[in-house]
């Protein structure tokens, strides 16, 4: 729950600088950013995950962090900004994480689809879903499926975008 979280992670972010714990810095900032999220605070996510990505010393964790941010851009309809999220968390993560670079694939295939590129978007999808499922992460395996359903039915495939739907709705239930 955000809202107990919240005050815990306060507590440890003042632990991390009273201590010189740049790495407690890093994700207690970063994990208050995803508390913003989740309580629709996008303003003070975008913010406390920009800082947390410029805090973590490691490319890999600066990744996940700015794939956060595109999530609070994409879920502002800031579409630039979490295109460009998204592509610096790529970028960040070259050779690093590939469950951090599946969910920027993902969100990246959500802003081209909603900008007007349903062939990149699909692309992306289909390779946001074979890492997450190289990956075992079956909530990242139903957002890519249900993703290429929107696809799909945004241009006409009633049955294929059925099929994906229902698809998505059973790795759901399964987890």
């Amino acid at each position: 729950d955000p809202d107990t979280a919240t005050p815990l992670l306060e507590e440890a972010l003042a632990s991390g600088r009273r201590l010189d714990e740049p790495f407690v810095v890093a994700f207690a900032t970063q994990y208050l950013g995803l508390a913003s999220l989740f309580q629709g605070d996008l303003v003070a996510a975008d913010r406390l995950l920009r800082d947390a990505a410029a805090l973590h010393q490691d490319p890999g964790l600066a990744a996940f962090a700015m794939a956060d941010v595109g999530v609070a851009a994409l879920l502002a309809r800031s579409y630039e900004a979490a295109a460009e999220a998204f592509s610096g968390s790529l970028a960040l993560n070259e050779g690093h994480d590939p469950w951090t670079r599946s969910h920027a694939l993902w969100g990246l295939g959500l802003v081209r689809w909603l900008t007007g590129s349903p062939g990149d978007a699909a692309s992306l999808e289909r390779e946001a879903l074979l890492l997450m499922r190289d990956v075992d992460d079956r909530s990242g395996v139903a957002l890519c499926v249900e993703a290429l359903a929107w696809f799909a039915a945004s241009e006409g495939e009633w049955g294929h975008a059925a099929r994906l739907a229902a698809a998505a709705e059973a790795v759901w239930r399964s987890i």
